[in-house]
């Protein structure tokens, strides 16, 4: 029987986005001179604390950690989910290629 730990700690990690996302945060944090802290920007830090912690604790891969960072992302309105794949891989295509070798790889390890 496989650890319960690595989905533990992915649970946690979910449930801490949204938190982040939600919790009023103080004036120190959320303004910084000229800047401010928007409800976008702060979706964003609750995504990049998942990545933390996922990385940190290894309970998810690293190359999942990120895929799962940028569906987060457009799940929460950050931007629009093609734009956030333009911006991290440059085309469309490379999440298609990528879903294509996911596929690829749990059914070579299935016995497909």
């Amino acid at each position: 029987m496989k650890s319960k730990k690595p989905m533990l700690v992915l649970f946690i990690s979910v449930i801490l986005i949204f938190i982040i996302h939600r919790l009023p945060l103080p004036e120190a944090v959320t303004h910084v001179g000229d800047a401010r802290l928007t409800s976008d920007g702060q979706a964003a830090l609750g995504v990049l604390v998942f990545a933390l912690i996922l990385w940190m604790t290894e309970a998810v891969p690293f190359h999942i950690t990120g895929l799962l960072g940028i569906v987060f992302l457009a799940l929460l309105g950050v931007e629009s989910y093609s734009t956030i794949v333009m911006h991290g891989f440059g085309n469309n295509i490379i999440t298609f290629f990528i879903g294509v070798l996911v596929l690829s790889a749990f059914i070579t390890s299935s016995g497909l």
